[in-house]
């Protein structure tokens, strides 16, 4: 079965972290959907680039993907660290037993989604 993995872009996401593991998953065959965090679909990264999204996160439920990833960045990490919406996205996906990545900056969005309690993360 084909996975697919929802990586939510916040304004000021770091392009990098986002789009080269899309590629190369991407790549890979499996599916990805870019969700932003608001309800506008175009999102500017920490450098600049403007990206349209795939759909918003209020069409985004846990059925809907197998990996919740969070890219990197700022002022990205504390846009997605301070949207109730993302929070409430990812307990959903922990309570659900799916697989939550976060590249960089971004495990203190699990830290305050109060899921990283008993695992080791690491973050930069």
């Amino acid at each position: 079965m084909t996975k697919t993995i929802c990586i939510l872009l916040a304004e000021g996401f770091e392009e990098s972290e986002a789009i080269v593991p899309a590629d190369l998953l991407k790549r890979r065959g499996v599916n990805i959907v870019f969700a932003s965090i608001t309800n506008v679909k175009e999102i500017k990264g920490t450098h600049g680039f403007k990206f349209i999204a795939d759909t918003t996160i209020n069409n985004i439920i846990t059925d809907d993907f197998d990996v919740l990833m969070l890219p990197g960045g700022l002022p990205g990490t504390t846009n997605l660290r301070d949207n109730d919406d993302v929070i409430s996205l990812i307990q959903q996906a922990n309570k659900h037993n799916k697989i939550i990545t976060a590249i960089c900056a971004a495990p203190i969005v699990l830290k305050d989604a109060g899921i990283a309690d008993n695992k080791r993360i690491t973050g930069y």
